[in-house]
C-alpha cells in the first residue's frame, strides 16, 4: 500500500504555525528530541502494535481501562502482559473511560486509584496516566498524583498538529522535565486523515526548534475503521522513519523512561479507595436525576447520564425543553444507519450514578418517551471489577406521537454482578425524546421502605412510590398472573391485587380510602406478591 503524503493546504498550515512558534521561543533548551509512542484504551488491534515496534529496537506506552480489559473489542490480560514482557510500559487510563470532569470527586478517585490498584494487582508497575478526553482540573490532577502516578498526559492546545495552529500559545514540544508533570503537554489524538509526513512534521518540528518530548497518542489501529485510527501501514512506515533519525539526537522513549529519567519505575502504592455510597433505598427511584433537569457542566448531557451506542450511524443530541415533567428532556435524531443505535443511559461508572444491583433480583424499569420509530429498553451490567458488559434489551415500543409511558422488567441479575444502567434506545431513522425515567426494585424490604417514608399520611414522594409499586404488583407478570392454571397462584395474585388497588391515593387528598398510610399498604401488597413467587418456586 502506498501512504499517502503531506497535502500543499496542510504544508501552508505548518508554514503559518512556524511563524507562530518563531515568535514564541524555543521548548527546551536542550536539543534533544524525544518521541513517545502512546496507544490508548487497550482496544484489540493494538496487541499487533507490541511486536511491530519491539522489532525496530523502539518501545511504547500503552493506556489501559482497566474495566474494559477481556471485553468485546480490547485487549486481554495475557496480551498485556505479553506487551509488557516485549518491554513497553503498561499505563493507567481510569477504570471505565469516563471523562473525570463530569464526575463527583469521589468517583475520581475511585476512577484513577482503582484503576491503578488493578494494574498493579497484576504486577504491571503503573506509574504513568493519561486523562480520557484530556478533561482535566487542578483537583483532578492533585487525586492522580495522591494515587501514586508519577505524571499525567493532556492533550492539545498548545503543540501544533495537521488540524490545529494552537490560537496563538503555540511550543514546538513539551519541555523535560514538563512544566507540569501532571498535565503534560502534547499534540491532539491522531486522526485517520492525517499522513506520514503529518506524524514527521511534529518530530521535525521539534526538532528545527530546540527540541523537547512529542508524546503522540494513537487509538484504532486499522484502515480508516475509526475517526481516531491509523492503518499499520501507516503505522510500520513511521516506525521505520524513526530509527535512524537517533545520529541526530532524536530517541524513542516511553512515558516512564522520560519522566523518571530511565531509572526503574518508582512504584508508590496507591491510597485505599474512598467507601462506596450508601447502598440505595430500594423503596424508592433507583436512578440519580431522573427526570434530567440537571445539568451542572452545562454541556447538554444531564447529570449522572449518558449519550451512547455503537455501529454506523449518522446522529445529532438535543437538550430540547418539549419535556413530560420540569424543564428538560433528551432528543435523539439518527440521520443515516446501517448498523448500531443510540441511547440515553445512567452513566456507566463505578458508583455514583449507576444504580447499584443484586444478583438474583429482577428490576422494573420506565420512561416516557415519544418518537417517530420503535424505541426499546437497553440494559448493561457492571461487574465487580468494574468492567460493563451488555446484559438484555426489551422487546420493541411503537412509535407515539404523545407522551407515553412504559415499562420493562428485567431478566435476574446475574452472578458477579453490582451495578446495572438501563435506558430507552433507537435503531432506525426517526428521533426519540425521552423524560422523566425510573428504575425500581420491587422486592424491596418493607423496613428499608418504611424508613425511607416514614409512617407519615403519605403526601409528595411517598404518594409517587406508593403509587409506583401498587402499578408494579397490579401489572407485572412475574408476579403470579401467568400460572392461571393454579389455584393458589390465582388467589394470591387476586389478594395482592386488591391490596394494591387500596393503596392508589384517592384523588387530590394523598390518603387511600381507608386512611391508611399508602406505603405500608404497598409493601404489604408486595410481600403478598412474593408469597406468591415463593409458593410458585416450591411447587416447581
Amino acid at each position: 500500500m502506498r501512504v499517502p503524503v503531506h497535502s500543499a493546504s496542510r504544508s501552508l498550515v505548518y508554514t503559518a504555525v512556524a511563524i507562530l512558534v518563531a515568535n514564541a521561543g524555543s521548548a527546551s533548551a536542550g536539543t534533544q528530541t524525544v518521541v513517545t509512542l502512546g496507544f490508548d484504551d487497550a482496544t484489540a488491534a493494538q496487541f499487533q502494535v507490541g511486536a511491530m515496534v519491539a522489532s525496530r529496537g523502539l518501545n511504547a506506552t500503552f493506556f489501559v481501562n482497566s474495566g474494559r480489559v477481556g471485553t468485546s473489542g480490547h485487549l486481554t490480560w495475557d496480551q498485556i502482559a505479553t506487551l509488557q514482557a516485549q518491554g513497553h510500559e503498561i499505563a493507567g487510563h481510569t477504570v471505565n473511560h469516563v471523562k473525570l470532569t463530569t464526575v463527583s470527586p469521589d468517583e475520581q478517585r475511585r476512577q484513577i486509584c482503582d484503576d491503578r490498584a488493578a494494574l498493579l494487582s497484576r504486577n504491571f508497575p503503573a506509574v504513568s496516566f493519561a486523562y480520557p478526553f484530556a478533561a482535566v482540573d487542578a483537583s483532578i490532577e492533585s487525586i492522580v498524583r495522591a494515587c501514586g502516578y508519577s505524571s499525567a498526559r493532556g492533550h492539545g492546545g498548545h503543540i501544533p498538529n495537521p488540524d490545529s495552529t494552537c490560537s496563538g500559545q503555540c511550543t514546538w514540544a513539551e519541555k523535560i522535565p514538563p512544566v507540569d508533570a501532571f498535565n503534560t503537554r502534547s499534540p491532539s489524538s491522531i486522526l485517520s486523515t492525517w499522513t506520514l509526513a503529518d506524524l514527521q512534521a511534529m518530530v521535525t518540528g521539534a526538532e528545527q526548534n530546540g527540541g523537547g518530548w512529542i508524546q503522540l497518542t494513537f487509538h484504532k489501529i486499522c484502515n480508516a475503521c475509526d475517526t481516531y485510527s491509523t492503518s499499520p501501514e501507516l503505522l510500520a512506515a513511521f516506525l521505520d522513519w524513526l530509527p535512524p533519525r537517533a545520529a541526530g539526537g532524536t530517541v524513542v522513549r516511553t512515558v516512564a523512561a522520560v519522566i523518571q529519567g530511565g531509572a526503574p519505575p518508582v512504584v508508590i502504592p496507591p491510597p485505599p479507595p474512598p467507601p462506596p455510597p450508601p447502598p440505595p433505598i430500594s423503596a424508592g427511584n433507583l436512578l440519580k436525576n431522573p427526570s434530567l433537569e440537571s445539568d451542572a457542566n452545562g454541556d447538554g448531557v444531564p447529570d449522572c447520564w449518558q449519550r451512547t451506542g455503537y455501529g454506523s450511524n449518522s446522529y445529532t443530541w438535543t437538550r430540547t425543553t418539549d419535556a413530560h415533567s420540569g424543564g428538560f428532556a433528551q432528543r435523539v435524531q439518527i440521520t443515516a444507519i446501517s448498523s448500531g443505535d443510540r441511547k440515553l443511559v445512567p452513566l456507566k461508572d463505578l458508583a455514583s450514578c449507576a444504580p447499584a444491583a443484586t444478583p438474583g433480583k429482577r428490576y422494573v424499569a420506565t420512561a416516557w418517551y415519544k418518537s417517530t420509530t420503535p424505541v426499546r429498553f437497553a440494559g448493561y451490567t457492571r461487574s465487580t471489577s468494574g468492567s460493563w458488559s451488555w446484559w438484555a434489551q426489551s422487546s420493541e415500543f411503537p412509535a407515539v406521537s404523545t407522551w407515553t409511558q412504559v415499562r420493562w422488567t428485567t431478566p435476574a441479575v446475574p452472578a458477579g454482578v453490582n451495578g446495572i444502567s438501563v435506558g430507552l434506545s433507537i435503531r432506525q431513522l426517526g428521533s426519540m425524546t425521552v423524560d422523566d425515567q425510573e428504575l425500581l426494585d420491587p422486592s424491596a424490604s418493607a423496613g428499608t421502605a418504611v424508613a425511607a417514608g416514614g409512617n407519615s399520611a403519605g403526601t409528595g414522594a411517598s404518594v409517587q412510590t406508593a403509587s409506583a409499586l401498587a402499578e408494579i404488583v397490579s401489572r407485572e407478570p412475574f408476579l403470579g398472573e401467568e400460572d392461571g392454571e393454579n389455584e393458589d397462584d390465582e388467589a394470591a395474585f387476586a389478594e395482592a391485587t386488591a391490596f394494591a388497588e387500596a393503596t392508589t391515593p384517592a384523588a387530590g387528598t394523598g390518603c387511600t380510602s381507608g386512611g391508611a398510610d399508602p406505603v405500608s399498604l404497598a409493601l404489604m401488597a408486595l410481600a403478598l406478591a412474593s408469597r406468591a413467587r415463593a409458593r410458585r418456586r416450591i411447587r416447581e
